[in-house]
């Protein structure tokens, strides 16, 4: 079954909601024009990492998620990002994503970046989600769980065909970003669909090259490190059987070791 992704990435401006909700805005409608059924947007997008004032931002974002949620419904696409949100107390970096019948999946990020002091700000989260569409089974990662291959190997046993991974990762270790990405999509045989910042954010050079990967690892759209770009790419679920029958990993594995 074929489908349409959209994946927007954009520099994000620190605190400037007001800036960063148009660059998604205009990407959203237009994803929406190109008949996309799913727009995946970077980390934190909205205000960016900002630890100083994130309890202030999530006051700001309330009003933008309610435009975004009835954005997503208006235009009949999915659209998923990452936001502060507080529970009980405890502060998570959680993945968003409105569908388009009204429903919110949400998905607290489970590994914290200890190098960036992110497990100071930030409360781990403990569960996994996933969402099934029509054409397929979406499973939601945020930035560093992409070096935690577990991760992926749980969500694929639990049926999962596409991963949506948002993300603001340096571009000193972009290399590190495109060659995780093919790998989880290769040892799975799903598809990944990855967004990235790009551009300056505090002392860092975002690496942008967010892509759309198929389970053969063919990279199917990819955009480069220095630009805001909104990428598309027609997915077709067939291809993750077509490579499972051909490599037959998930049954050759030796779960019993």
């Amino acid at each position: 079954m074929l489908t349409k992704i959209a994946v927007g990435q954009f520099q994000i401006t620190r605190g400037d909601f007001e800036s960063n909700y148009r660059k998604a805005e205009s990407f959203i409608k237009l994803a929406a024009i190109r008949e996309c059924e799913l727009i995946l947007l970077p980390e934190l997008w909205l205000g960016g990492y900002d630890y100083k004032h994130l309890d202030a931002y999530i006051a700001q974002s309330q009003d933008y998620l309610s435009v975004i949620q009835n954005m997503s419904s208006t235009l009949r696409i999915g659209i998923a990002g990452t936001y502060p949100v507080k529970v009980n107390n405890h502060l998570y970096n959680t993945m968003v994503y409105f569908d388009p019948t009204g429903i919110v999946y949400k998905y607290n990020k489970i590994h914290l970046f200890s190098l960036m002091k992110e497990d100071i700000f930030f409360s781990p989260g403990d569960n996994l989600c996933s969402f099934s569409k029509p054409w397929g089974k979406v499973g939601m990662a945020i930035c560093y769980d992409l070096r935690f291959p577990e991760v992926f190997r749980k969500y694929v046993l639990g049926g999962v065909t596409v991963m949506i991974i948002s993300a603001e990762w340096p571009r000193k270790r972009v290399e590190h970003w495109k060659t995780l990405l093919k790998a989880r999509a290769i040892e799975n045989q799903i598809f990944v669909i990855a967004c990235n910042a790009v551009g300056k954010s505090g002392n860092e050079i975002m690496g942008g090259a967010s892509s759309i990967i198929d389970p053969w690892g063919e990279v199917l759209a990819e955009v480069g490190s220095e630009m805001d770009e909104l990428i598309t790419a027609n997915i077709d679920m067939e291809l993750v059987k077509n490579a499972r029958d051909t490599i037959p990993v998930q049954k050759d594995r030796r779960s019993d070791i």
